[in-house]
């Protein structure tokens, strides 16, 4: 398991040093293929007036530099603007987007958010998969498609305010903090994911690969992988990867913390690695608060071919008022050393 961790740390370090080099400006060269929305550049900042529900937008480059600032300003907080680059630029967010409404950004060549770098937004999409535009605009379901191997890295600050935050990459690693205090945060690895809607601004991943296909792709383009070393902060949490057989889908070393309220049934955290395997070294933490003030444990559910919680790590599901549930599925083998616990305090 420490080689397939080895692996993922130089690809993603590799990509790191090659964005941090490149320090971009607002994003250009942009298209309204759907909707409505109007453009204004002032100084070092730009902002997108939204006119339509939904719209769409093609791209030449999405950067955002240090100290520069791109926003949104739509209908409402349900609105969605797609943003595809279409271009082979990299998107890198030194700087800050903003908007109250969702935004999701389709980049093929990956993307960037370097230390400093903040998304607040009511709800953010980050995919390396593109999206269709004309299917975008007929509503429904947020359907990614594609096989880039271009990874997701986030060395800064994601945060919705309102929705939900979903990364979707062969790989995606987190080393900053990623908030969705209302919603679920999500870091999805597949080729083929759609986002179905469970009510305003919030959304469940369904992953449509299939192993044959997944077993094909990481023998083409290397093991795809999820990793966590920061801070995940949500009502509820997900990282779900098709996994290649073999493979380590999951790593966390980080924090991931769940806090919702019981009558949303939400303070879950979920791991899901296919035919690959799910080590946790870090905290998992899952709590539900009720309307009342009581505080029970929420519910931990980790799936894999091999699943390992390794020495220093933690698993909790417990509250002051009682304890939670955890549940550990392996195909294979299970190797817990770590603390793992479900009680009332």
């Amino acid at each position: 398991m420490k080689g397939w961790m080895s692996v993922g740390l130089r690809i993603f370090g590799a990509v790191a040093m090659l964005w941090t080099g490149t320090v971009r400006a607002n994003p250009v060269g942009e298209q309204v293929v759907g909707g409505t929305a109007t453009f204004e550049r002032v100084g070092n900042s730009l902002t997108i007036n939204q006119g339509s529900d939904r719209a769409a937008i093609n791209w030449n480059s999405f950067s955002i530099g240090a100290g520069e600032v791109t926003k949104f300003v739509q209908p409402s907080a349900s609105s969605i603007a797609l943003n595809r680059v279409i271009m082979a630029n990299p998107s890198s967010i030194y700087g800050s987007l903003q908007s109250n409404g969702q935004i999701i950004l389709a980049n093929p060549s990956g993307i960037f958010v370097g230390p400093g770098g903040s998304v607040c937004t009511g709800g953010f999409f980050g995919s390396t998969r593109d999206m269709d535009p004309e299917m975008f605009m007929k509503g429904g379901d947020l359907r990614f498609l594609g096989d880039s191997a271009a990874p997701i890295l986030n060395q800064g600050k994601i945060e919705a305010t309102t929705g939900d935050v979903f990364l979707i990459a062969e790989h995606v690693q987190n080393e900053g903090q990623i908030m969705a205090r209302d919603g679920t945060v999500g870091l999805v690895s597949g080729t083929q994911v759609s986002l179905q809607s469970t009510g305003p601004n919030h959304f469940k991943v369904r992953l449509l690969d299939v192993p044959e296909d997944s077993k094909a792709k990481k023998d083409k383009n290397g093991t795809a992988d999820i990793v966590n070393e920061g801070v995940i902060d949500a009502a509820n949490a997900l990282l779900e990867a098709t996994g290649n057989l073999g493979s380590l889908a999951i790593n966390n070393t980080g924090l991931i913390r769940a806090t919702g309220f019981q009558e949303n049934a939400d303070g879950s955290v979920t791991l899901t690695g296919g035919e690959g395997d799910v080590v946790n070294q870090g905290v998992l933490t899952a709590l539900q608060k009720s309307i009342q003030g009581g505080e029970q444990g929420g519910s931990i559910a980790i799936r894999g071919k091999n699943v390992s919680a390794e020495k220093g790590s933690l698993i909790s599901a417990s509250g002051k008022d009682g304890g939670g549930k955890v549940k550990i599925e392996a195909k294979d083998a299970t190797m817990l050393a770590g603390r793992i616990e479900a009680i009332g305090y």
